[in-house]
């Protein structure tokens, strides 16, 4: 009986154990359950919900009918968003509605507001500002005020928006100019251009950015300028504090993001076309333009057989004469001369008013005596030379008589190397066949143009790792000309100068007896014993020209290293496609080489090619399918085309595979930075609006690479792996 009421009492202990220990159990899971959810909820109240005033206006906030957004407020929000991980609801209407509910404290930011005493004390500014603008007095450009100046606008109705600083600049700009014009104020920028568009006011006030060119309406008249910013309401300091950080740190990582906005929205704006009134004069009183260029150096400049001046030099000033609307009051006189240093010498002796091609080099520049305008043409630069590539091709370095940037790349690039003077780019090029020279560093323009020639075809090139940028010049001194060739360069398409070299490419190009005669010289000599020599030869020069064209066409086209599309079919795709929305499935890659120039330093430049070669293989092998992979520079690729939502990840993890997996004759290893973008990731997107994000996003993973590896992109180790 002991013995059963002892088994009984173990049995009740065992139990009692078990419901403690479901207790216990229980209890865990009720406060990880409360502390999982207390997190969650912390995470949620972290991320701001932050209300934006959303006053359209063109270029700056833009609304479409399927509620996208664009321009450069909306940019520019995001990107503050991306470092503070606000999250934004919008609030919509015009902008007297919409400053006095920011105000009232009803929204928490309001992008464009510009600063005075009286708004300080009713919000807050940050440290940066969002940018510059200036307000202008435009008119319709077939209205006849349009050719004439502000003195025109006397007793005009003029609209513009109230409670801005506009306002009181027109105000002011009318009182103090006894213009008595009749100021008519609206709420808001749709009103005020409906009452413009309906033509109850002869002349409106808008922002320096804010007038497309298709919106046919020309500036006459600048009332003031401020800096604008994004302000907060009075009562979140809070944000303010997050956005100067978040402003901070832009300016620090990002320094050329704000440039950037301007030149994606901004670019040829009716403003930059107008001319001031210091210019103007200056077109009044020298009708002439005189132009000094650097003879035989095609495609950029040259004289053809009749004496005529030829290359894109024409070009590029007929173009920005059209922009400027100066085609019938300007006619430029071009001189040639045979050195660069012939025409600064012109050019500071008053001979001529401008020189091209000059390069951009700000110091060299100083020396000389001139001004430099913006830059008009970069290219990459290449060494030429002939058969196997090893050290030798740079004992001996060919460079024309007179052409000062390619003597001084050389000097400074090949320190050690011998200079052999030629006399043009063709003697060099032979002097490179001959043995004479090694050979001859030229830009990737000029190398298309004269390896696409029969007797150069077999010529091989490497890149190398500076470039140029060509601008023109002016005498020291002659700003109102210089600002005058910058208005014309802003006004030019994009790519328009190096698009412009093809046709003259095409020219050094084409097949000639002479060259078929050169190549085949003991064939041809054979042939002219014979009997029938004229009848054959013939029939062979048209055979061999026919293949030849098409020869041509195929190196003009393809890259002779890697044997993929070169940067002249980019361009030509880029053309193609135009400036037309693109959408779909539509996808642009960026991708660049890490670690190449460690790569050529180290292991050697065939080491280096070889880099460059297989990266390439590895995107066209994937990308061939869905478009076209292309070599736009030395170590620089972009890729084009039409991708299914479904496969793109899976396309882009077989090229990250591909190139982790590759491995080189001398060990090195393969590795490039790849940034891609959708069409549906942004509204209505052009071609250059794609390849302006996807490099952007390349650059931060080349960024984060450099940083997460500790290299130096200059080639060495960073910190203590020096």
């Amino acid at each position: 009986m002991k013995r059963g009421k002892c088994c009984g009492d173990k049995n009740t202990v065992g139990s009692i154990r078990a419901m403690l220990m479901m207790l216990w159990m229980l209890l865990m899971v009720c406060v990880f359950s409360s502390v999982n959810s207390i997190s969650l909820k912390a995470s949620e109240e972290q991320r701001k919900i932050v209300t934006v005033g959303f006053t359209e206006s063109t270029n700056f906030l833009e609304r479409k009918e399927n509620d996208e957004m664009s321009g450069l407020a909306y940019d520019y929000l995001q990107k503050i968003s991306y470092y503070t991980d606000w999250e934004y609801r919008y609030v919509y209407g015009e902008w007297n509605e919409i400053t006095e509910k920011f105000y009232n404290g009803e929204i928490d930011v309001l992008p464009g507001l510009s600063k005075t005493p009286e708004r300080e004390e009713k919000a807050l500014f940050s440290d940066y500002p969002m940018g510059t603008e200036n307000y202008y007095i435009y008119v319709r450009a077939d209205d006849p005020l349009a050719p004439t100046r502000e003195g025109s606008l006397r007793c005009v109705t003029i609209g513009v928006n109230e409670n801005t600083i506009q306002q009181g600049m027109l105000e002011r700009w009318n009182k103090e100019g006894g213009f008595a014009a009749d100021i008519r104020y609206y709420p808001g920028n749709r009103s005020r251009m409906a009452a413009f568009d309906a033509n109850e006011t002869v002349a409106t006030v808008s922002t320096d950015f804010s007038v497309k060119p298709e919106m046919n309406m020309v500036p006459i008249a600048l009332v003031g300028g401020s800096d604008y910013y994004l302000a907060v309401a009075k009562k979140r300091k809070d944000l303010l504090d997050d956005l100067n950080r978040a402003q901070g740190a832009i300016t620090s990582i990002e320094p050329g993001f704000t440039k950037e906005l301007l030149e994606k929205y901004y670019k040829g704006s009716a403003v930059s076309r107008l001319l001031s009134r210091e210019e103007d004069t200056l077109v009044k009183r020298n009708p002439r333009i005189r132009i000094g260029y650097f003879d035989n150096y095609m495609p950029f400049s040259g004289t053809d057989k009749n004496g005529k001046t030829q290359g894109i030099l024409t070009d590029l000033v007929d173009q920005m004469l059209k922009q400027l609307r100066l085609e019938k009051r300007v006619s430029p006189i071009y001189r040639a001369y045979g050195s660069t240093q012939e025409m600064i010498a012109a050019l500071k002796r008053d001979e001529i008013d401008v020189a091209f091609p000059i390069e951009n080099n700000m110091a060299q520049a100083e020396k000389d005596g001139v001004f430099l305008s913006s830059e008009l043409v970069k290219t990459s630069m290449f060494l030429v030379f002939d058969g196997t590539y090893d050290e030798s091709v740079k004992n001996r370095i060919a460079v024309i008589r007179g052409n000062r940037f390619q003597e001084n790349y050389v000097r400074r690039n090949f320190p050690e190397a011998e200079i052999v003077f030629c006399d043009d780019i063709y003697s060099g090029f032979d002097m490179v066949k001959s043995g004479a020279a090694d050979s001859i560093a030229i830009n990737e323009l000029r190398k298309d143009a004269l390896m696409s020639s029969f007797r150069y075809r077999d010529m091989q090139s490497v890149p190398l790792p500076e470039g140029r940028n060509i601008c023109m010049a002016v005498k020291r001194g002659e700003t109102l000309l210089l600002s005058l060739i910058e208005r014309g360069i802003t006004g030019l398409p994009d790519n328009y100068a190096v698009t412009s070299t093809y046709k003259y490419i095409g020219k050094n190009g084409e097949f000639s007896l002479e060259e078929f005669i050169y190549a085949n010289i003991y064939g041809t000599f054979a042939v002219a014993l014979l009997l029938a020599g004229v009848l054959i030869g013939g029939m062979v020069y048209i055979v061999i020209s026919r293949k030849k064209r098409r020869d041509l066409d195929r190196m003009a086209h393809i890259d002779n290293t890697t044997g993929i599309k070169n940067r002249r079919s980019f361009d030509e795709a880029v053309v193609q496609i135009g400036n037309e929305p693109v959408s779909g499935d539509f996808v642009f890659l960026s991708a660049d080489l890490n670690e190449l120039k460690q790569v050529n330093d180290t292991m050697g430049h065939e080491a280096g090619d070889e880099l460059i070669i297989a990266a390439a293989h590895c995107l066209n092998s994937i990308m061939e399918p869905y478009g076209g992979v292309f070599r736009v520079g030395g170590d620089e690729f972009a890729a084009i085309g039409y991708i299914p939502r479904e496969a793109r990840q899976a396309v882009f993890d077989r090229i990250r595979e591909n190139c982790e997996s590759w491995i080189g004759s001398c060990g090195q290893k393969l590795s490039i930075s790849v940034g891609y973008v959708a069409a549906e990731e942004i509204p209505d997107p052009t071609l250059k609006d794609l390849r302006v994000e996807a490099e952007r996003r390349m650059y931060e993973a080349k960024t984060k690479y450099y940083r997460e590896t500790g290299h130096d992109r200059r080639g060495a180790r960073s910190g203590l792996n020096k």
